[in-house]
């Protein structure tokens, strides 16, 4: 009889009272046809709110819950997470998303069990209806950079590798350990692609996110992720890093005018915030592991 794949769900949580009961619920209610879930692990990062209660309401055999009183930042916590897990694949989810459909469990893990030689699947993300005027015009970039992102490899590129949803293969997650300051999602591919596997995008697969909702919640995200993409020449060849990270220069300045022209007070925003951010990075100094994320991406999703 041929064995069923078995799956592992990682949860890194640090003060994720306002969405993660739900994110749970969801996971519980996913059609896992042809997988075997094995585990929900969270692991509350030294939560100083009301995480570890809203996960200790809902009462299933499948959720584990790691209370770890003092933080240590996501690096840490994702090599402690890594000692717990031994199912043939590890689904990493951040605790602020909700998954779109009952089968994205099941979509995200496909691409694995079809191909062996793929190394970490990436969902696909979408963000949810904005409320201020800042959520709006972030939302409206993130549909412009998604849509070259999609461009590039049709998606199979460092940028779709993101830290809301991954899904890793057993022989990945077990080698893999998370270093210093990098941006974890990006090493992820990046290590990925150094041993010989392949990154995959299941578009199919899409999680529900919010934007930042004030300009000093993006200001703490963009300084990370500079910060943290400057770090990966530490443990990778800065020409492999770049490589990874280029963009044709027409593919942005296309995608760019066809946005400013049908959403210009948005678009036009936008450049002026990324402008902003880019000044502010001269003078601060992000730290990637122990960072204070952002408050207003942490409400409910639904």
């Amino acid at each position: 009889m041929k064995k069923i794949p078995t799956v592992t769900i990682g949860i890194p949580a640090y003060n994720e009272e306002g969405n993660i009961h739900h994110l749970l619920l969801s996971l519980l209610k996913q059609n896992y046809q042809g997988i075997k879930l094995e585990q929900i692990l969270i692991i509350s990062d030294g939560s100083t709110d009301n995480t570890v209660s809203e996960v200790k309401k809902i009462k299933s055999k499948f959720i584990k819950l790691i209370d770890r009183k003092k933080r240590l930042g996501i690096i840490k916590t994702q090599n402690q997470l890594l000692k717990h897990v031994k199912s043939d694949i590890l689904v990493m989810l951040d605790a602020d998303i909700l998954p779109l459909g009952e089968n994205f469990i099941q979509k995200l893990a496909y691409p694995l069990l079809k191909d062996s030689s793929v190394g970490i699947v990436g969902a696909g993300t979408k963000s949810i209806k904005p409320n201020t005027l800042i959520e709006k015009i972030l939302s409206q970039s993130h549909e412009m950079k998604n849509s070259f992102y999609t461009k590039i490899n049709n998606g199979d590129n460092i940028y779709m590798c993101h830290g809301r949803a991954r899904a890793f293969s057993a022989k990945i997650y077990k080698k893999i350990v998370w270093k210093g300051e990098c941006a974890e999602d990006a090493f992820s591919y990046l290590f990925c692609i150094k041993k010989g596997y392949k990154f995959v995008y299941q578009k199919n697969a899409t999680v529900l996110f919010r934007s930042p909702s004030s300009l000093s919640d993006h200001i703490k995200q963009s300084l990370r992720f500079t910060y943290g993409k400057k770090q990966m020449e530490k443990y990778f060849s800065p020409e492999f890093v770049k490589k990874q990270y280029e963009i044709p220069n027409n593919l942005i300045i296309q995608t760019l005018l066809k946005y400013l022209i049908n959403n210009t007070l948005t678009i036009s925003g936008y450049i002026l915030i990324n402008i902003y951010v880019r000044i502010v990075g001269l003078f601060v100094k992000s730290n990637y592991e122990t960072w204070n994320p952002p408050i207003s991406t942490k409400k409910i999703i639904i």
